[in-house]
C-alpha cells in the first residue's frame, strides 16, 4: 500500500481501515463510530464523516465535540444551514472558553456562506478574543476581511489585514501578540 501513495495518506488509510474494522466489531460503541468519522474526515470523505457523526449525535445528543465536528463537516461540504443548530448546541455547552473557538469559527463561516455577513462577524471576532494566536487565527482573519468587505466596512477589513501581516511577519510563523 505504501509504495502506491504518500506515507501520510498511507497511514490515514490504514487508520480508516482499522477503525472500520473496529466499528464492525462493536457497532453500538459510539467511540468506534467517532474514530471512523475522524478517519473519514482526515481522508476528506466528508459525506461519510457527516453520516457517522449524525449517528454519533443520535447516540450521545449532548456531546459538544461531536456536534462541533458535525457542524464543521456540514460547512466544509456546503451545507451551512445544517451546521447552525449543531454549532449553537456545542457553544451552549462550552460558553466563552477556548474550547469554543472551532465552533465559533465555523459558525461565522456558516453565516458567511448563507449570505449573512452581519451575523458572521460576532462569532468570528469572539473566537479571536478567546484565542488571538491559534490554529484558526489565519483562517478567521481572512474570513473577517471578506465579511467586512461584503458589509462595506473597509476599516475593520484593513485592520484584520494588518493584524495578519503583524502575526505572520517572519516565515509565516505566528509571533507573540
Amino acid at each position: 500500500l505504501q509504495t502506491e501513495m504518500d506515507y501520510q495518506v498511507c497511514l490515514a488509510v490504514r487508520a480508516y481501515l482499522n477503525n472500520q474494522q473496529a466499528l464492525e466489531q462493536r457497532p453500538f460503541y459510539w467511540r468506534s463510530r467517532m474514530a471512523l468519522a475522524e478517519s473519514a474526515f482526515n481522508l476528506q470523505r466528508y459525506d461519510e464523516s457527516a453520516r457517522l457523526l449524525q449517528e454519533a449525535v443520535a447516540s450521545i445528543p449532548t456531546s459538544w465535540p461531536v456536534r462541533a465536528r458535525l457542524g464543521e463537516v456540514y460547512v466544509k461540504t456546503g451545507r451551512p444551514g445544517l451546521a447552525l443548530e449543531h454549532l449553537e448546541e456545542s457553544l451552549a455547552v462550552t460558553k466563552d472558553r477556548g474550547l469554543s473557538v472551532p465552533a465559533l469559527v465555523y459558525l461565522g463561516r456558516a453565516y458567511r456562506d448563507l449570505g449573512k455577513p452581519e451575523q458572521a462577524v460576532q462569532p468570528l471576532e469572539r473566537s479571536l478574543k478567546l484565542e488571538p494566536l491559534g490554529a484558526y487565527t489565519h483562517q478567521t482573519h481572512l474570513v473577517l476581511i471578506e465579511v467586512y468587505e461584503a458589509l462595506g466596512r473597509l476599516e475593520p477589513a484593513q485592520n484584520h489585514r494588518e493584524r495578519l501581516v503583524e502575526i505572520y511577519i517572519t516565515d509565516g510563523q505566528p509571533q507573540a501578540a
